[in-house]
Order: C-alpha cells, then sequence, then structure tokens
C-alpha cells in the first residue's frame, strides 16, 4: 500500500536501467508512444547533456566504502562527459525531521491497521509498532503543520536545482546489517531509520529518482548511485540513468553477481 494517497511505493526493480525503463514506459499512462520506441528515444541521451549535482547532505555519515565508491563512479562519468557541480539542498534536513517525527503517513496507517486490518495488529513487526506506538495521538492540526511545511520546503528544492538536471549521491548511507546483530526493536528501528535517510527526502519533497549499483562497500556489499530528479522529470531521470549505465556497465559487469549466483553460473 502507498504510505498515503499521493506518495508512491517503490517503482519498478529490475536487471538493467534499460530494462527498467521499458517497465516505467509499459505502466506510466503519461508515456502515450510504444514502450520500446520510448526507451530507444530516451536512450540517445549522452552524459555531456546532462549536469547534475553533487549533494553533500548525501554523503554524511556514510559506512565505510560507500561515499568512496559513489565519488569514484562520478569521476568516471565526469570524464566521460558529465557535467557535476557541489550542491547543497537545505530543505533535506527538515525534512527528514518531519519523517523522523512520523511524517504524514502516520494518519492514514493508523486508520489502515485499526479499521480493515485490525485483526493483524497483533503481528506488526516490532520495531514497526514502536514507530507507530503513538501515532493515533496526532492531532489535526500538527497534520496539516507538517502538510504546509513540506510543501514549502517542496517548493524550495525543486528551485534550488537551478540549471541541475538532476542530484547525486550514495543512495544508502550504511551498509545492510546483519540481523543478529540488531539486537533489540529499538536498534532495529534505529538503523532502518538510518537506512531510508537519502531515500525519503525524494519521497517527501515530491522528486522522483532511479539508482543503480555502481560499487562494493567496504563490507563487500552493493553501492548505488541515487539520480534525483525534480518531480515530473521522470525522462531525464531515466535517461541520465541509461547514459551512467552505458559509461559504467550493467551492475552484473560492474560489481558482479551474488554469491548466490555465482555458484549457479
Amino acid at each position: 500500500m502507498p504510505w498515503r494517497p499521493p506518495l508512491d511505493t517503490a517503482g519498478v526493480l529490475a536487471r538493467s536501467v534499460a530494462d527498467m525503463t521499458i517497465g516505467f514506459a509499459a505502466i506510466d499512462p503519461g508515456v502515450e508512444e510504444d514502450a520500446v520506441a520510448w526507451t530507444r528515444r530516451v536512450a540517445t541521451a549522452d552524459l555531456a547533456d546532462f549536469h547534475v549535482g553533487l549533494c553533500d547532505w548525501y554523503f554524511e555519515d556514510c559506512d565505510p566504502g560507500i561515499a568512496e565508491g559513489v565519488k569514484s563512479a562520478l569521476d568516471e562519468l565526469a570524464r566521460s562527459g558529465l557535467r557535476v557541480s557541489p550542491a547543497t539542498m537545505p530543505q533535506f534536513e527538515p525534512a527528514t525531521g518531519i519523517f523522523r517525527d512520523g511524517g504524514l503517513h502516520v494518519g492514514y496507517f493508523a486508520r489502515f491497521i485499526t479499521g480493515e486490518m485490525s485483526a493483524y495488529r497483533a503481528d506488526l513487526d516490532p520495531a514497526v509498532a514502536i514507530r507507530i506506538e503513538n501515532m493515533e495521538a496526532l492531532s489535526a492540526s500538527e497534520h496539516l503543520q507538517r502538510v504546509h511545511r513540506l510543501g514549502e520546503l517542496t517548493r524550495e528544492a525543486h528551485a534550488s536545482f537551478d540549471g541541475m538536471h538532476a542530484l547525486v549521491g550514495p543512495t544508502l548511507p550504511l551498509t545492510p546489517p546483519d540481523m543478529a546483530d540488531l539486537g533489540n526493536a529499538e536498534e532495529q528501528l534505529r538503523r532502518n531509520m538510518r537506512l531510508v535517510r537519502n531515500t525519503n527526502t525524494a519521497s517527501l519533497l515530491g522528486m522522483c529518482a532511479v539508482t543503480l549499483p555502481v560499487a562494493l562497500d567496504g563490507a563487500g556489499m552493493p553501492v548505488g548511485l541515487h539520480v534525483v530528479a525534480r518531480g515530473g522529470d521522470e525522462e531525464t531521470a531515466l535517461a541520465l540513468a541509461l547514459a551512467c549505465e552505458r559509461a559504467l556497465g550493467r551492475a552484473c559487469h560492474r560489481i558482479g553477481l551474488p554469491p548466490g549466483r555465482q555458484r549457479a553460473a
């Protein structure tokens, strides 16, 4: 289910950006062309056609190898023609603060879990149960204040692109933890909040995003390059991601196959 009616869930998951672009074109009502023809047209864009902002906020508090892997990939892309400039987005921190306080979805989820899903409320994951424990106490005025503030931040953030086609940075700031190391529900929630730190900004501020694997971190886990464009600029985000994939190679060639796939091969 969506977090709330205006907020999308995860998009297309595919083995490559090329496959994902075809999938997007096939299901997006705004694409009137044949999906394959649309993808071929979008794929004609070159890296030199794009100017991106290296967003410093995305690189904060990253686990070993994550920031380094993304910056190395961006250096490769810059040598192939991508224009990269520093970018600062002061709207990200206050937007993330609203998310930490429950965001805009808590009221919708409260109705959902106490309504048609009430019989399953006791089955909630402990970390989720902690997060929504007090959500029913959220007042209508507080919800409306959050809606208003996020609207302001969204307008400011979109204006901050200022000639840039997209923002770039690591998709996730942490190495996936071993479940055995998570301990109690509080620690699991803490890790989960950090996990979505970089991605929730696009959701909260009405942007669109694509991620593609570009490196391995210090623990040998995949690192994603996060490409974030203004809301409604999905074609730009996909065209840029396609150009990046052509220059860097598909994930299976760049970072290798997962261990299970390696044994099968």
